[in-house]
C-alpha cells in the first residue's frame, strides 16, 4: 500500500500519501505492499467525466469505484473495519457519472447535490451502509473515530444537526 500511496504523481498527493502511511504505521495497521497503483491516470477531469482508467475498485464492494488515492485509503479503512468489526464496510454509492448525478437529483430532490457539484462526481465521496448509515451506532461511531486516520471525513453539513443530515455520506480529504 505504501508504494501505491507514494506513487502518486503530484508532490501534494505524495505528501498526503506519506501522512496517511505515517499515521497508519504509528497505529500498527498492517500495510500490504502493492507494487503498482490500480491506475496511473493522473489527469484532471470534469465532475462526472472520469473514465474507467481513472477509477479504482473498492475492496469487498463489487461495482463501486473511487479515484485512486481515495480508493487506496478507503480499502485500508475497510480492512481495518473488517478486522475490528468482523466485516468490510458496506457501500451503496460511489463514483457517479454526470448522467447518474442527474438521475439521483431527479429521484432525491433536495437530498441530492446539483449535478456537476457532487463530490461523488470527482470519485471522492461514498455513501455507506451496514450501520454506518445511522447516527449513534457502533459502526458510525467507529467511522467518526477511525476515518480521519485514513483521510476520510464526515462533512459538517451531513452530520447530525447539519443542514442535510446524511450519516451515510463520507468524503475523502485528498
Amino acid at each position: 500500500m505504501a508504494a501505491m500511496l507514494l506513487g502518486m504523481a503530484s508532490p501534494e498527493a505524495k505528501a498526503r500519501g506519506q501522512a496517511i502511511v505515517d499515521a497508519l504505521m504509528e497505529r500498527n495497521v498492517d500495510l500490504p505492499d502493492i507494487d503498482k497503483p490500480c491506475s496511473n491516470d493522473t489527469k484532471i477531469y470534469a465532475n462526472g467525466q472520469l473514465p474507467a482508467s481513472a477509477l479504482c475498485p473498492l475492496w469487498q464492494a463489487p461495482g463501486h469505484y473511487a479515484r485512486p488515492d481515495a480508493a487506496v485509503a478507503f480499502n485500508a479503512l475497510s480492512q481495518k473495519f473488517a478486522r475490528d468489526l468482523g466485516r468490510p464496510i458496506c457501500v451503496t454509492s460511489s463514483y457517479r457519472s454526470f448522467s447518474q448525478q442527474v438521475a439521483v437529483k431527479a429521484r432525491r430532490g433536495f437530498w441530492a447535490a446539483t449535478p456537476g457539484y457532487s463530490q461523488h462526481g470527482f470519485g471522492k465521496a461514498l455513501d455507506l451502509c451496514g450501520g454506518i448509515n445511522d447516527f449513534g451506532t457502533i459502526e458510525h461511531l467507529w467511522m467518526k473515530q477511525n476515518a480521519p486516520l485514513f483521510g476520510w471525513f464526515h462533512p459538517s453539513w451531513a452530520r447530525a444537526g447539519g443542514n442535510k443530515p446524511e450519516p451515510w455520506h463520507w468524503e475523502y480529504a485528498g
